[in-house]
């Protein structure tokens, strides 16, 4: 099991992007004084904002004036990194985006993606220190049937644990689809942790927040639908001189978003997808019952 604790993309370090702010294609308003009525959305400091209580003409800005306006979400150019929220940014295709994060980091993510290819790469000055292209079609065949009437998938989560660990590194990351919108839900950079081995029988599930209401008259079934929140549950070994790091380490991600990777780098793996999560552990109790290792039971569940 890998971690990465994602660190705070600032618009500062986001210094290039093709996605526009505000985003006016995509129904984006820039805050200015005017009138507004309660559910009005505006622009303003990188965040979308919600009017809650009709006014006109007040000098003050969204964030400056929580009488009247509630935070809503990021704008579309920032939704990726943001750390709290998984809501995606949505743009015309290829996305790109150029980030200077002005310290190491060892490892990228991408997770909720739509999109056919990603490219990476990485530039030292005027050197390219790393280049990879990942093909995100998803198109596994058992039989000839497959192979011609399969409909094509693509890959939603992908991971890199081998990004060079200079401390100033510029990174491109582009997203293509041909067809279609590229979509992304984060985009997150930092340093890997290493937890411990995962052990055999670990869980994929899912919290499904749909309802169904039964009529007591005919017996006819409705259906709700919402959210299906993936989680996992599974026991890691972990030796026993990695125990104090390992307790440092639940701290320091107690209701922080992370990247959390169950099989390591073994992208090709059928089980990659399952135990890979972008959310939080719900617990991570320590087994000190052996005498060389620790068992960790950890619970994970996608935000």
């Amino acid at each position: 099991m890998i971690v990465i604790p994602p660190i705070p993309i600032t618009p500062a370090m986001l210094t290039s992007s093709t996605v526009p702010y505000p985003d006016t294609a995509r129904g984006e308003v820039a805050w200015a004084t005017g009138t507004f009525s309660v559910g009005d959305e505006r622009v303003h400091a990188n965040k979308v904002w919600s009017c809650v209580q009709a006014h006109t003409g007040h000098a003050a800005t969204p964030d400056a004036d929580a009488a009247y306006w509630l935070f809503k979400r990021y704008a579309n150019k920032f939704a990726m990194f943001d750390t709290l929220r998984s809501t995606p940014t949505v743009a015309t295709s290829p996305l790109t985006v150029v980030i200077a994060p002005g310290e190491r980091v060892d490892a990228i993510a991408f997770t909720k993606m739509q999109a056919h290819q990603a490219s990476i790469t990485i530039d030292q000055g005027a050197t390219r220190i790393y280049s990879e292209s990942i093909n995100l079609v998803d198109r596994p065949t058992r039989s000839w049937y497959d192979y011609f009437f399969q409909k094509i998938t693509l890959r939603e989560n992908e991971i890199r644990f081998n990004l060079p660990p200079v401390s100033n590194g510029v990174i491109t990351v582009t997203l293509t689809h041909p067809t279609a919108d590229v979509q992304i839900g984060n985009l997150d950079i930092g340093m890997q942790e290493y937890v411990g081995r995962v052990q055999f029988a670990p869980t994929d599930d899912a919290d499904n927040y749909s309802k169904i209401t039964r009529s007591v008259i005919d017996g006819s079934a409705t259906l709700t639908p919402s959210v299906s929140v993936p989680k996992t549950s599974q026991t890691i070994l972990v030796d026993k001189a990695d125990v104090p790091r390992i307790r440092r380490l639940r701290d320091r991600l107690n209701a922080v978003r992370a990247i959390w990777c169950g099989l390591d780098e073994k992208s090709t793996s059928p089980y990659f997808q399952s135990l890979l999560i972008s959310g939080i552990y719900r617990r991570m109790p320590i087994n000190l019952k052996h005498l060389n290792h620790a068992e960790i039971s950890l619970e994970l569940e996608e935000i």
